[in-house]
């Protein structure tokens, strides 16, 4: 059966109680932090003075490797490796052996950026013999709106222009989140990792819009007219709120960098802002 652990060092207490909501299995922490994490939820912690050790009940050994197929060339004496389970981490995968404490740790150095969501294949090579495994390799905080490909597309269409949206639209598979993810690529700022900064913030900018600017008339903030802004330009640098002549409630958005202010509307008191300027 999978588990997930999670490595938080530097300790991070976000993270922590993203994991714990998240249902985590167990969490890697500096020494001294395990109290901690006990206080915030109950969960078997990884560190020298946690529920499993470091240099004892878990052994580290560092990867550097950044290809799908990884070698690793040790003699791993102290531990048998046979049927192991995989416990999946954002940073760590941790193998152990059915029915006992004993956990040897595989740590990839840049593990969550290196590597596209998927399969990913690891050998382990132990007295002569070559052992392989397969495992997923998971998006932990991936924005919610990426959930459905059908949205996390049609969402598009607010900033992109008809002929940018092209590929997408000709593609022989429609709604397939690989489509998405390709063309998401041309505006990747780093291409020496798979993780694409530009992506994730834009979704998680559609995240926060579809709860933040929702209104009576559209439970979606994201297809408001504040949403649409707030996804294309961000927070605004300046936000003024008044009535115009005649009573209705006027937010005004000033934007420094990109020179530019938007006046939204609610003429009803309810929350329906409209873009009027």
């Amino acid at each position: 059966m999978r588990k997930i652990w999670v490595n938080v060092n530097p300790w991070d207490k976000n993270i922590v109680t993203t994991a714990l909501e998240g249902g985590a299995d167990g969490i890697m922490v500096p020494k001294g932090y395990s109290e901690k994490v006990k206080k915030l939820g109950k969960i078997q912690t990884v560190s020298e003075d946690g529920d499993l050790r470091l240099g004892k009940d878990v052994i580290v050994y560092t990867i550097k490797n950044s290809d799908d197929e990884i070698l690793l060339n040790r003699q791993l004496n102290d531990y048998e490796v046979f049927f192991p389970e995989f416990n999946i981490c954002n940073n760590d995968i941790l193998v152990s052996k059915n029915g006992n404490n004993n956990v040897r740790v595989f740590m990839l150095e840049n593990f969550s950026t290196k590597y596209h969501e998927g399969k990913l294949s690891l050998t382990v090579n132990s007295g002569g013999n070559e052992y392989d495994y397969e495992f997923d390799v998971a998006w932990i905080s991936r924005p919610l709106s990426l959930s459905n490909t059908t949205f996390a597309e049609k969402i598009l269409n607010n900033i992109f222009s008809y002929e940018d949206l092209a590929p997408l639209r000709d593609s022989e598979e429609r709604d397939n989140y690989d489509n998405l993810v390709n063309f998401w690529s041309k505006y990747d700022r780093d291409t020496t990792t798979a993780f694409n900064e530009v992506m994730n913030e834009f979704y998680l900018r559609v995240d926060k819009a579809a709860v933040k600017y929702k209104s009576v008339n559209e439970i979606n903030g994201a297809e408001t007219d504040r949403g649409k802004i707030y996804i294309k330009y961000g927070e605004p640098d300046e936000v003024e709120r008044k009535y115009s002549e005649r009573g209705e409630i006027l937010v005004v958005w000033k934007y420094i960098e990109f020179k530019k202010e938007f006046v939204f509307a609610d003429a009803s008191g309810l929350g329906n802002y409209s873009l009027i300027n």
